[in-house]
């Protein structure tokens, strides 16, 4: 089911839940939740990823690339991080 663009901005100022902003220096081009929803990463033009406390908003972790990071995604199993840099890069990071 596809939610209207105009239906789902609707329901989310209408949402009780807490809004985080998750703020990087330049726009944001991807965000993915870790498999247990208790991460969520952010890619940006200002050549890092970030990996926020979905709960909190807290920033948990940040990795530098040489150029903007356009992509990002987590393994099935939360360990590892993949990012994708328009510095033609593709790294595998782990997380603890």
């Amino acid at each position: 089911m596809t939610i209207p663009p105009l239906a789902g901005v609707q329901a989310i100022a209408a949402s009780p839940a807490a809004v985080r902003v998750l703020v990087h220096a330049a726009n944001v081009n991807a965000v993915a939740f870790s498999p247990d929803g208790r991460r969520l990463t952010t890619a940006s033009d200002d050549r890092t990823a970030r990996i926020w406390d979905a709960a909190t908003g807290q920033e948990r972790t940040r990795v530098v690339h040489g150029g903007a990071v356009l992509g990002v995604a987590f393994s099935p199993d939360g360990r590892w991080l993949a990012t994708a840099s328009g510095d033609g890069t593709a790294v595998l990071w782990g997380l603890s």
